[in-house]
């Protein structure tokens, strides 16, 4: 995908062709989907979006909707504000699940009694990222590197699973040997300047 030539090493940027499903990790959040071509999310044992909203509510729950673009590939959001902008009929998009996480889950993790407004949103900001990282999954958003030495061509190091192609935001530039780091960074930021 991209190839980086420094004075003494080449790094290579690579799309990750096996990278691991996310929703296999351990998430905090649970994706309840419902779609007659695609298996998103984890299993479940509701028949229905309604069957499920007659027992999971925001009284139960942290809850956000969770709405499928598919056209030349997927897209898997919170909001459906740009695939409105995209396609305002609907054709390619709607809601086809739920994200949540049950209130008394919310109260082991963080160790409360009390959910509050403000612990609500830092848990929706969670599943958020959860989503966006499972977008990048279905995009095939995911990249690994491979930083050989010019010299003699040998693999220094090589690392796979970073979701997002900005090695800066996904994780992927924490794994630079720091004696090359700061070298391989000022390529990126020359980049963004």
């Amino acid at each position: 995908m991209e190839s980086i030539t420094l004075d003494k090493v080449t790094l290579e940027i690579i799309q990750d062709e096996s990278p691991d499903n996310p929703r296999e990790w351990d998430n905090l959040g649970t994706m309840a989907c419902w779609h007659n071509r695609y298996t998103l999310g984890e299993p479940h044992n509701y028949a229905t979006p309604q069957e499920f909203t007659q027992e999971i509510n925001e009284r139960t729950a942290v809850i956000l909707p969770l709405y499928l673009f598919d056209h030349s590939g997927l897209t898997i959001s919170t909001t459906s504000t740009h695939f409105h902008a995209c396609d305002p009929a609907g054709w390619d998009w709607g809601q086809i699940g739920y994200i949540y996480v049950p209130r008394e889950t919310v109260r082991k993790e963080y160790g409360v009694k009390h959910i509050t407004r403000r612990m609500i949103d830092r848990v929706a900001d969670l599943l958020r990222g959860e989503v966006e990282t499972y977008n990048h999954y279905m995009q095939g958003d995911v990249y690994g590197f491979v930083l050989n030495d010019r010299q003699t061509g040998e693999t220094i190091v090589s690392c796979w699973g970073f979701f997002g192609v900005d090695p800066i935001c996904n994780g992927m530039a924490d794994h630079f040997p720091t004696e090359y780091r700061d070298d391989i960074l000022a390529h990126f930021y020359q980049r963004v300047a």
